[in-house]
């Protein structure tokens, strides 16, 4: 794979100094993915809606650009040792690209992280520790973050890799190429809106500062969609307010999003707002509802946060809020086995039925009723 593949094919915008010379470049091909036009979801409610479809991406999430972006980073400045904190997705994507590059990471993972992006941090190398209360206490949360933030002070080694702007903005750009690659590859003459699940705010504001550089020919609004149990952002935005919202305690069982203290909340409700976009927020049960659509009617697993996207749509066609033949694509971030929870609810109500061979036929047929004690 050339090194100009992945993030790096677009070095000329996210290191327009020239700080990460080739040779430290890491990719793994992060970043081009699915442009896909809805077939059941859309049409239903009436809109032109399409998904970029995320799931396939290196570590399995979006989190992917932002891995190949900071870690290269890290190579370029000398960097030995990868130190950072992860709902599960950026933790998993930074395990797996420091072991492609032969560095250390140390993860600090939020209390009830999904046990499958802890696999796949632990199956990476990575030292992991999950601490009580973390990602869901902001007092805790900030007490963590302090600790990181020390440690990294004391140690020039050690690169802070916690993903958003105000603590690694040099990671974060590496987000920003989903907007060149929407503008240069989608192959879309127009495009009004775009969905993005907003926990920080940091994905928003990098997809945002993409689709405002001045090569970039779409400007599509961009709409910040959160659970309403962890809402820091979007009603502020909607409600034209600034700054943020934090909460004493995030009630929503959706991670990655699941974010109730503010990092990159203030400059990503001023962006969102200045390219007219607003906030959507909708329940758990919401979320996993379109969740299950997503899979039973467009065949994409989706993460519960990649589902938000899809709902807050819903909403805003909804209310008006798509006018007729304007597009929308949702940004759907990461893939369902993220959260093996969350996707064995999909599958639980359509066990496999087992029976002996002699009954195959009946089965397939159609005219099988399942036998009580078989």
């Amino acid at each position: 794979m050339s090194l100009s593949s992945g993030i790096w094919r677009w070095a000329d915008r996210i290191d327009p100094g020239g700080e990460i010379p080739p040779e430290a470049r890491i990719t793994m091909g992060e970043g081009p993915a699915p442009l896909v036009q809805s077939v059941s979801i859309g049409p239903q409610a009436g809109a032109d809606l399409w998904f970029l479809d995320l799931t396939g991406q290196p570590t399995l999430s979006y989190k992917a650009t932002f891995a190949a972006a900071a870690v290269s980073h890290m190579i370029a400045n000398g960097r030995s040792r990868a130190l950072l904190t992860s709902s599960g997705n950026t933790g998993s994507a930074v395990a797996a690209y420091c072991a492609r590059a032969r560095l250390e990471c140390v993860i600090v993972i939020s209390d009830g992280t999904p046990t499958g992006k802890v696999r796949k941090m632990a199956a990476a190398g990575a030292r992991i520790v999950e601490v009580e209360r973390f990602g869901a206490d902001p007092a805790v949360t900030g007490e963590v973050l302090e600790i990181l933030k020390r440690e990294c002070e004391v140690r020039n080694d050690t690169a802070l890799l916690v993903s958003n702007y105000l603590m690694c903005p040099q990671g974060m750009v590496g987000a920003e190429t989903f907007a060149y690659f929407l503008d240069t590859d989608g192959g879309m003459d127009h495009l009004e809106h775009l969905f993005i699940p907003a926990g920080s705010g940091a994905l928003a504001l990098a997809v945002a500062r993409g689709f405002a550089h001045a090569a970039v020919d779409l400007k599509p609004a961009i709409h910040l969609v959160q659970p309403a149990g962890c809402d820091t952002l979007a009603t502020c935005l909607r409600e034209g307010r600034t700054g943020g919202d934090a909460v004493d305690k995030a009630r929503t069982a959706v991670t990655g999003i699941k974010v109730p203290f503010l990092l990159d909340a203030a400059p990503a409700i001023d962006a969102a707002r200045a390219s007219g976009g607003t906030g959507f927020t909708g329940s758990d049960a919401e979320i996993y509802a379109t969740q299950a659509r997503l899979a039973a009617e467009e065949g994409i697993l989706a993460e519960p946060a990649g589902a938000a996207a899809v709902m807050g749509a819903l909403k805003a066609v909804a209310e008006g809020a798509i006018g007729p033949g304007e597009r929308a694509i949702c940004l759907i971030t990461g893939s369902a086995f993220n959260d093996e929870e969350a996707f064995a609810r999909l599958a639980d109500t359509n066990q496999p039925q087992r029976l002996p061979v002699e009954k195959l036929a009946m089965w397939t047929a159609g005219d099988f009723q399942k036998e009580e004690g078989d």
